[in-house]
């Protein structure tokens, strides 16, 4: 296992590949989203991929492909993210309330369910990813069009 993995640059590797492969479908949503806000079309894109198995493995449950072993890894070599990614799920308002998902992380991490554990920081960042890209989407628009594509 390469431990100079990077959530960031493999979340974001994931989702670029993913756009540029169907680049039909993500050109239709980026399309329908101008003079819009960013933080819209980041709340769609978070939709659309917040169980895809090939940027989250959130619908499977596991982006390693049911490698426990190589989820532990990953984790165990990046606990600052893990607690970024925890505390976002406990006060982030979207699991319940905050003892619900404390429960739930607890129960996890206790049946060393380290897939889970891998999946929720990938979903942590993919949130992080997304504003990333809109941001240079935006940027590059302005370089070459003259004029921002989202709404400022």
């Amino acid at each position: 296992m390469n431990f100079n993995y990077s959530y960031y640059e493999n979340v974001r590797h994931d989702v670029e590949t993913l756009m540029d492969e169907n680049d039909e479908f993500f050109f239709g949503l980026y399309a329908d989203f101008k003079n819009e806000t960013i933080d819209e079309w980041v709340c769609l894109m978070c939709e659309a991929l917040w169980d895809t198995n090939c940027v989250t493995g959130g619908e499977r449950g596991s982006y390693t492909f049911g490698d426990s072993e190589a989820a532990k890894k990953i984790v165990l070599s990046h606990l600052d993210e893990v607690h970024d990614a925890v505390s976002h799920y406990i006060y982030g308002g979207v699991h319940g309330t905050s003892e619900e998902a404390s429960a739930e992380i607890v129960e996890h991490w206790l049946s060393n369910d380290w897939e889970w554990l891998d999946v929720m920081v990938r979903q942590y960042w993919l949130t992080i990813v997304l504003y990333d890209i809109a941001e240079d989407l935006d940027r590059n628009n302005m370089e070459m069009n003259g004029e921002y594509y989202f709404k400022h």
